[in-house]
């Protein structure tokens, strides 16, 4: 399982891992703000981080059905009300972090700490943390996770970072990138 969390970006990270796993053969399902997606269809769900006992309905189907991998967006209020606990989480995936929801969390210490709690509660050990690198929050979150075991996969805009983006264009339905990963173009 690998679960994002950050202000904005979850939907379209779950989406396109849903879209890669699916693309390379594995069974894959993807969990949150679209509902509980699969390769065959799509299951409308209210809540970006379905309550434990959904959830874990979910995950029970999905496992019933052999599908094996799924990427799940972990909201802030999820993560907060400890909706998966209980899950392996084998890596999560920090996209930023940005003033919102602070009528719910009351400032952005508390608004930190719920988006830590992925990385410091959920992550299993030796579960790989991926951070963008670009966040003001990089630094410090690098340091949380790499102080608690957890090997760091860094991506954004530096072509330093492990996974940059370099350019990207259009192709037939989709689009051809081009990537510096670990220093390979």
């Amino acid at each position: 399982m690998a679960a994002v969390t950050g202000t904005n970006g979850k939907t379209s990270v779950v989406h396109f891992t849903r879209e890669i796993w699916t693309t390379l053969g594995f069974a894959a399902a993807s969990l949150g703000t679209l509902g509980l997606v699969t390769a065959d269809g799509r299951r409308s769900g209210s809540l970006t981080t379905p309550d434990p006992i959904a959830l874990h309905d979910d995950l029970a189907t999905l496992a019933g059905r052999r599908i094996d991998r799924v990427a799940i967006e972990a909201s802030s209020h999820g993560l907060d009300q400890c909706r998966l606990d209980g899950l392996t989480v084998a890596s999560a995936a920090f996209t930023n972090l940005t003033r919102d929801h602070l009528d719910y969390h009351g400032d952005m210490m508390r608004y930190r700490a719920a988006k830590d709690r992925l990385f410091v509660a959920l992550l299993a050990p030796g579960g790989t943390a991926v951070l963008n690198a670009d966040s003001g929050e990089f630094a410090r979150l690098a340091t949380l996770c790499r102080a608690t075991g957890h090997p760091v996969l860094t991506y954004g805009s530096d072509p330093a970072a492990d996974l940059c983006l370099l350019g990207c264009k259009p192709h037939g339905s989709g689009q051809r990138l081009l990537l510096n990963l670990f220093g390979q173009r």
